[in-house]
């Protein structure tokens, strides 16, 4: 049974994700790309993953032991959502940060920011599975509300239901 890829993304993107920028120098460059499939993986280690596409020109920057920062952006970061998903160089003056003491970029007024470094790739269909150590915590805000993805626009978290 084939199934259209069409329906087969509609169908996974009725189910809301947050919004993660990933930042990590490459060639020489800082670059940040917008991911929706961050999530946990591990108390024990504390481990991490997101997913890349195969054809993705940043690939080489998540090779093992490459360092790398998670930024879990908050419900009025819609802006560095898009400019990060966008192609092409990105201009880092429209998107406030600080230098890590583990050499990545964090993104301020993030929910939380984490500090990685790439343990594990793993290829899987037409993606790459990035599995990272997280080796610090460097920002935590608990009054901030995280930036979702939801049927291919952004959206803000409603109300808590009971």
């Amino acid at each position: 049974m084939s199934i259209d890829s069409t329906h087969f993304r509609e169908a996974l993107g009725s189910l809301p994700a947050g919004v993660s920028v990933i930042t990590a120098h490459y060639k020489g460059e800082a670059i940040g790309i917008t991911v929706s499939s961050f999530t946990s993986l591990s108390l024990h280690p504390p481990l991490i993953l997101f997913c890349l596409d195969l054809k993705s020109k940043n690939r080489g920057a998540f090779r093992p032991r490459k360092k790398f920062g998670v930024n879990i952006l908050n419900d009025g970061q819609k802006n560095l959502a898009s400019l990060f998903a966008a192609a092409g160089r990105k201009n880092w003056e429209h998107a406030p940060h600080i230098e890590a003491k583990h050499g990545v970029r964090i993104l301020k007024n993030a929910v939380a920011a984490l500090s990685c470094t790439v343990t594990k790739n793993v290829k899987s269909g037409d993606h790459v599975i990035i599995i990272a150590r997280v080796d610090a915590l460097s920002a935590i805000d608990k009054q901030a509300k995280p930036l979702l993805h939801w049927r291919r626009h952004y959206h803000k978290i409603g109300a808590i239901t009971e």
